[in-house]
């Protein structure tokens, strides 16, 4: 699952282009009503105690989750200690966002601050290139 919709939250803040709908006043409210989370009567955004911009999922979601499978196959796939390590520490069955999965995707290394290079099996150091490439690219592009 992509970063910012685990973590709620945007990594940059989202350029807002605004609509120019003045023709429909009822679409434009269609729209508006559309943007709002759906939240659970009883939570603390429905009570008003918590703001926030509601999660808007995009297309660099997506792309991030192939990068996820691509990292998850050689290191939770192989017969390798400290890649199925790794594996189970960043691909946890939660809904929240790990500390050891946001250091993977953000910052490019474990939480012990090891390279994905040092825990794949040395037949797999050239993927763990082409996997930082890709990780740099997907956060660049989301600012």
């Amino acid at each position: 699952m992509p970063h910012e919709i685990l973590s709620r939250n945007y990594l940059f803040q989202p350029r807002v282009e605004k609509l120019n709908i003045i023709a429909d006043a009822n679409l434009t409210e269609a729209l508006l009503a559309e943007m709002k989370p759906t939240e659970e009567p009883d939570s603390e955004f429905a009570k008003g105690k918590v703001t926030r911009e509601p999660m808007v999922h995009n297309f660099r979601h997506d792309v991030e989750c192939v990068w996820w499978i691509m990292l998850w196959t050689p290191t939770g796939r192989v017969d390798h200690d400290l890649a199925k390590n790794f594996s189970n520490a960043v691909f946890q069955t939660t809904l929240t966002l790990s500390p050891i999965r946001h250091h993977a995707f953000n910052s490019g290394y474990t939480e012990s601050k090891k390279d994905l290079e040092d825990v794949l099996p040395p037949s797999l150091s050239r993927f763990a290139q082409w996997m930082v490439l890709m990780r740099r690219d997907l956060v660049n592009h989301y600012e």
